[in-house]
């Protein structure tokens, strides 16, 4: 193996050409001069090139081996002491552990070492981290080739493995650059992390969480629990040790309102970004605080003052007027049109009733129909058997009759709306056909 380039060794061997002058091995061996030293007399020249030449190729070798490990030349000057010095180097190199801080940068860090590795096959060394090493780092020792730094399973390494302060063991193991000691000083995905009650701290609207192992940075898809020591009144936030707090939020990303978190009842939470969501578990405490999503009802006002009603033309669906506005969770009903346009695609739940003016004419009653729908976009939407279509329904006080609908049906959650319309097809006492003390509502049941 030659030396690399700019290195010298002038320990050179001695008469290694071809057709040298030099006793066979054979006869080296059985030479009776071998053992006893060249007595007075003519020595003959292939019996002394043989002597020096197995002493010159040793001192070369040692002198090859001095020079590649301690990457210095080895000089032919006399100068023991340095000559000792470099052999202690090349010694201490080739069967110690070698150490050095990394370079570089987070994703692609360098080490150099003195002297420097000439091959990864079978090299093993230590490394200080002095940046935390970021998603898929690679390494790249001295002038050799850049490789990938794995964990101790072989997978990439990951940010949070190396921090600053850490000390990688690292071996070359064929494919890449394997590190032995690898701590998930902070790796959380798929895992999960827990801060008990005394590791809890801030206020019930802004939590401080001590982890253990700590968390040093924020990765999305990690899961943690803690010990919630007060109750939120409103939004919330979360922090990790001495990491940037998050929102805390529910699956759809919607705010907090206050009473989510019940002090004494682990919370489940997991990093989804730009914030964190609260696994809502089947188990965990209801927040009875919050509202039905999409949650709605309305009526006719004025009842009183014979103002609530609604006049119907002869026989034809007509929409029937609201006009107060009880509930609303999420803005999505005009108490103007009647109309309720969900802002979120799923199924939904409605209800909805009125009155019909009752008729002197005992015949009249019997025979007149009456009934109340829910149209969708200008559209009857229940089938015919839920019972909204025209009929006489049931009685009420002085002969009147009431008409009630209900039933579940898919909005769109952009375009699709609902509206309540009534239907009569004959006069009531007083001449009118006309849909009294309207109520009308609903509530979203999921998807």
């Amino acid at each position: 193996m030659s030396l690399p380039a700019g290195l010298t060794n002038d320990l050179l061997p001695f008469a290694t050409g071809a057709g040298s002058n030099v006793l066979p091995q054979s006869s080296w061996t059985g030479l009776p001069g071998r053992l006893t030293g060249f007595v007075s007399g003519v020595a003959e020249s292939a019996h002394l090139n043989k002597a020096w030449r197995q002493s010159a190729f040793t001192s070369a070798m040692i002198g090859q081996f001095t020079a590649r490990n301690s990457n210095q030349n080895v000089l032919d000057d006399g100068d023991v002491d340095e000559y000792e010095d470099q052999f202690t180097q090349a010694i201490k190199a080739a069967v110690s552990m070698r150490r050095t801080t990394l370079g570089g940068t987070a994703n692609a860090a360098t080490a150099a070492f003195s002297p420097p590795f000439l091959a990864y096959p079978g090299i093993f060394f230590l490394v200080d981290v002095s940046v935390a090493l970021e998603d898929d780092a690679t390494l790249k020792v001295d002038n050799l080739p850049v490789l990938n730094l794995l964990r101790d399973d072989g997978t990439r390494i990951q940010k949070g493995d190396a921090p600053v302060g850490a000390a990688l063991f690292v071996a070359h193991d064929g494919t890449g650059l394997r590190v032995l000691n690898m701590t998930p000083y902070s790796v959380q995905s798929g895992s999960t992390n827990y801060a008990p009650l005394a590791k809890v701290t801030g206020t019930a609207n802004s939590v401080n969480l001590a982890m253990n192992p700590p968390v040093f940075y924020y990765r999305e898809g990690a899961v943690y629990r803690f010990m919630p020591a007060l109750a939120n009144t409103g939004p919330m936030t979360v922090a990790l040790n001495a990491l940037a707090p998050k929102p805390l939020t529910e699956m759809d990303g919607n705010p907090f309102i206050g009473g989510e978190v019940v002090p004494g009842s682990p919370m489940w939470f997991m990093d989804a970004g730009a914030n964190f969501v609260f696994l809502r578990f089947s188990s965990y405490l209801s927040n009875w605080a919050r509202p039905l999503p999409g949650f709605f009802f309305g009526y006719a006002a004025g009842m009183s003052n014979n103002t609530n009603y609604t006049t119907l033309a002869n026989s034809v669906w007509t929409k029937v007027n609201v006009g107060v506005e009880q509930a609303d969770v999420e803005g999505w009903f005009n108490p103007a049109s009647g109309r309720y346009t969900p802002g979120k695609a799923g199924f939904y739940y409605f209800t909805a009733d009125c009155s019909f003016g009752s008729s002197g004419d005992p015949t009249v009653r019997t025979q007149a129909t009456h009934g109340i729908r829910v149209f969708m976009n200008g559209t009857p939407t229940f089938h015919n058997d839920i019972g909204d279509v025209p009929g006489n329904h049931y009685a009420g006080a002085g002969n009147g009759a009431r008409g009630v609908v209900s039933g579940i049906t898919y909005a769109n959650g952009s375009t699709d709306f609902y509206e309540p319309y009534a239907f009569q097809d004959y006069l009531d006492t007083s001449g009118f056909r006309r849909a009294w003390g309207m109520r009308w509502g609903g509530w979203f049941l999921g998807r």
